[in-house]
């Protein structure tokens, strides 16, 4: 369905054809957010994002539309890298964060959210003569779409068998705004427990499909 469809039916739903009480701009901005939404809370939405590496560096930020690392592999490299914790890097390696910790091969450890939430820091540490064969690592993520729906022909990111079962979360929202006609907390909180309900059931189903051999899932919220 196209973002025209998407809208169509939302205005069905609240019995607003012709946009009395919700202007199009108006739900065009529920769906892209209900599409975030449901990435972020569903996890159906797949991607490979690029991180260069530098030289002497171990901490890159996190590309902003990562929300769930399952792999990490750096390029040139024939094996992925493994996925840890801060807590799970201690156990492992004494001393792991010192800076003298270095390879001119590729690193072959990732550690989530270290320093911050929105980081990954790299171990061991790449030199001058590892970034000249290993460029980057490729993170395969859960994540958010890379762009909102702009035009009417646009479509959702997320798979078309999902698309109606996100406008709940736009219908939540129509139902939030404010004004006489409009505001319904009853069918604000209905259309949002349906919404997390279909979610849910999504992020089970995005999760099984993993393969049991993949490394441990790194998450950011």
């Amino acid at each position: 369905m196209n973002l025209k469809q998407l809208r169509n039916h939302v205005r069905t739903v609240l019995s607003d054809p012709n946009g009395v009480l919700w202007l199009d701009s108006e739900l065009n901005s529920y769906l892209n957010e209900a599409e975030r939404q449901f990435c972020r809370k569903g996890l159906v939405l797949r991607a490979n994002l690029s991180v260069n590496l530098t030289a002497s560096t171990a901490t890159y930020s996190l590309p902003d539309r990562a929300l769930n690392i399952y792999r990490a592999k750096v390029i040139a490299a024939s094996l992925p890298m493994n996925l840890y914790t801060q807590s799970e890097m201690d156990a492992r390696v004494g001393n792991w964060d010192s800076t003298s910790n270095t390879t001119n091969l590729a690193p072959q450890n990732l550690i989530k959210a270290y320093p911050s939430d929105t980081q990954f820091t790299v171990h061991p540490i790449p030199t001058a003569t590892s970034v000249l064969t290993y460029t980057s690592v490729t993170l395969s993520c859960f994540a958010l779409p890379a762009a909102d729906m702009t035009t009417d022909t646009s479509s959702p990111s997320i798979t078309s068998h999902l698309h109606l079962d996100m406008c709940d979360y736009a219908l939540s929202m129509a139902f939030a705004k404010e004004g006489l006609g409009t505001k319904s907390p009853e069918k604000e909180a209905g259309f949002l427990a349906k919404f997390l309900s279909k979610a849910d059931q999504a992020r089970r189903e995005s999760l099984r499909q993993l393969n049991t051999d993949r490394p441990k899932l790194v998450k950011y919220y």
